[in-house]
């Protein structure tokens, strides 16, 4: 059969922007994300979309994920599942990454930069979860992705081709 579901989430947006080894370039930390989410699922396969509001610090952008997997049950209830993926964003988010300011181009030397709306990114995602006794989770999500338009086009960005890998071990209440 189908499901579909629908969530919402305050969460953590773990991308940020430092910038060590450029001077001049300003920085934020990790953000508070407000999500809103849907996931329809029809036997090994699902769709979902993924819209999430930076509400505290970081990026106060937004962006929407679309996604597509196939899933693979492991046990009662571990699962692996993989699949495509794009971000798109808003110009706040895009310019949080990749633009530069200019003032920020008068203190680093690299040129204005003005990202816009459209298209961040495009790329594969897997998340295999496995559970740990009755109460425990282990989760790791592991994505490839490549940049598009704005986003790689942008002096920041010195390789289009990003990794992404979390591990998270959490516990049901």
């Amino acid at each position: 059969g189908s499901q579909n579901d629908w969530f919402v989430s305050l969460a953590p947006g773990f991308a940020n922007r430092d910038s060590d080894e450029l001077v001049g370039i300003d920085e934020f930390g990790p953000s508070a994300e407000l999500r809103l989410g849907w996931e329809f699922a029809q036997g090994s396969w699902a769709l979902g979309a993924t819209v999430a509001q930076a509400v505290a610090t970081g990026h106060e952008g937004a962006y929407l994920d679309l996604n597509a997997s196939w899933r693979k049950r492991l046990g009662q209830r571990g699962f692996f599942s993989f699949g495509p993926r794009i971000r798109i964003a808003d110009s706040q988010y895009m310019n949080a990454f990749y633009g530069i300011t200019p003032r920020e181009s008068a203190t680093s030397g690299l040129g204005v930069f003005e990202a816009g709306a459209g298209v961040e990114s495009v790329g594969v995602q897997g998340v295999l979860s496995v559970p740990l006794g009755e109460r425990w989770r282990l989760t790791t999500v592991a994505a490839l992705t490549r940049l598009q338009q704005d986003a790689a086009d942008s002096t920041l960005t010195r390789e289009p081709n990003q990794g992404f890998f979390l591990t998270a071990l959490t516990r049901r209440f």
